[in-house]
This record gives structure tokens, sequence and C-alpha cells, in this order.
């Protein structure tokens, strides 16, 4: 003989109501939570800043150094060594947050400048950069050493009318 009390619904198995149905249910939270967000939508369209081109600092570069016919060893002892050194002696430079790689003919040198510096210094740092690498590359580097360019990071463009406004800054190519 079946128990009758086997049949009965347990708490833990009775039906749970689903989002939709206390959604149904309550039609006034549902109402709420509606224009909660359109507040929120609202308050944020009117006192979003609005700027077509908005500032932005640039904080991180590439210094790329162009050494034809020599290894990767002698690209990093006689080129990549010595252009860490250079860099590592401004203040701006983050050096935890700038390293290097050389290949056969090639150095690469990935900088970012310090979160402590503000927008008119990093400009500055950038010049003095650009500027600075020219002599250091005729004092400091080997005569076969091809050029030490300076490219700053720009921010992707959001759109294709945007894409053609930015332009990679390039400074320092040697002749």
């Amino acid at each position: 003989m079946a128990n009758p009390q086997e049949n009965k619904p347990t708490p833990a198995s009775a039906p749970k109501a689903s989002l939709i149905e206390v959604a149904m249910r309550n039609k006034q939270l549902v109402m709420a939570v509606v224009f909660t967000l359109m507040a929120f939508g609202l308050y944020g369209l009117f006192n979003m800043p609005r700027n077509e081109f908005p500032n932005f600092t640039i904080r991180q570069g590439l210094v790329i150094g162009v050494y034809p016919g020599a290894s990767a060893r002698q690209v990093e002892e006689q080129l990549t060594t010595k252009v860490e050194q250079y860099l590592f002696s401004f203040e701006e430079v983050d050096k935890t947050k700038t390293y290097s790689y050389s290949r056969d003919g090639i150095m690469y040198l990935y900088v970012e400048v310090n979160k402590q510096v503000d927008r008119n210094g990093t400009a500055e740092f950038w010049n003095k950069l650009k500027n600075g690498i020219l002599l250091f590359q005729r004092t400091s580097l080997p005569p076969d050493v091809q050029g030490v360019i300076v490219i700053l990071a720009a921010p992707r463009p959001c759109c294709w009318p945007c894409s053609r406004k930015r332009a990679l800054t390039k400074t320092s190519k040697s002749t």
C-alpha cells in the first residue's frame, strides 16, 4: 500500500516561480525599475562630457633602431644597451614598464612615461627624447646604425573618418 505522504510535494520540490511570472505579478516593481533606469540614462546623457576630439596624454612609445648586418647579440650589446641607458637617464621613464628586444639588424624598445608626469611634462619628455636621440645616435652609437626613430602610440580610432585624422608621430629618422 502506498504511503499518502509520498505524493505530497515537499518545499524543496515545489515549483519555483520564474522571473517572468514574478514580473507579471508585480507590474509596479517592473515599472519602477524601468523608470529608474531611464532616469539614470537621462542623467548620464545630460551630464556626460562631450568633445569631438577629447584630450588624451600619450604615455607609450616605441623606439626602433636599425643596425643592418648585425646579429641579435651585436644589436643587443652595441645598440639596445646604450639606448636603454640613455632612456633611463630620464626621470620621466617608467623603468618597470619599459622593455626591449633585439633581432638580427633591428631593436625594439617599448617606453612608458610615469603616471606622475602631467600632460605638459609628458609632451616635453617626448620632444626631449625625439631631439636628444638624434644627438645620441651621432655621438654614442656605431656609425653603421642607419637610424633610430621614436613612434608615439596613439589611441585607436573609433571609426573610419577618425582613422584618417590620426597619424603616428614619427621623428628622428637619420639621413
